[in-house]
Formats: C-alpha cells, structure tokens, sequence
C-alpha cells in the first residue's frame, strides 16, 4: 500500500526527491534567490496579512 501511496518504494521516492532538490537548489542559485530570504519573504507576508486583518476588525468595531 506505501507503494502505491508514494508512487513507488520509498528508497526511490526518497532518492527523487532528493535529485530534485538538487536541481532545484542549483536554479535558486543561478538567479540569486537564498533560502532564508525566501522564508523571510513568507514571513513578512504573514505578517502582513495579521496586521491588516486586524486592521480591518478594528475598522469594523468602531
């Protein structure tokens, strides 16, 4: 049944994963993007999105 779930044994769905990973890794690389910038990015954008929810609550309560 894991098989079939994951599309194949684990060792190669852990082997692909890890290839594309990779390959991944080294376009984000070539065009300059870090990963911790990208996760800063997520979380600016959350941060946003609470303040301005809030934002708009207060704005409801008034």
């Amino acid at each position: 049944m894991l098989t079939k779930l994951l599309g194949g044994s684990p060792g190669l769905v852990a082997l692909r994963l890890i290839v594309i990973s990779f390959i991944v890794g080294m376009i984000l690389a070539t065009f300059g993007f870090e990963p911790a910038d990208i996760v800063d990015s997520f979380v600016h954008m959350g941060r946003r999105l609470v303040e301005s929810g809030l934002s708009d609550i207060r704005q409801v309560g008034r």
